[in-house]
């Protein structure tokens, strides 16, 4: 079985969490099962996706200006209560 580190790198988990501000409700759910997956399997990913969800709060409390780029802050509350 290959190793998945080799297929997912931190431009991909940053990509996924993009995928959070969605409009289409299923697709964040998806997203948000995703990302619950691998931070599941890999503690390799642990550290990487808690920074980049970091980043996603930061920018949305200090970079965003309308209220339409706050969609996805309930899934990324919930990633952080793996």
């Amino acid at each position: 079985m290959p190793n998945i580190k080799n297929y997912i790198d931190k431009n991909f988990l940053n990509s996924l969490l993009s995928n959070l501000q969605s409009s289409d409700c299923e697709e964040r759910f998806l997203v948000k099962l995703l990302i619950h997956k691998l931070y599941g399997v890999s503690i390799f990913f642990r550290t990487s996706l808690l920074v980049l969800i970091e980043n996603k709060f930061l920018d949305m409390a200090f970079g965003s200006e309308r209220p339409a780029d706050l969609v996805g802050v309930i899934e990324l509350l919930e990633l952080l209560s793996i």
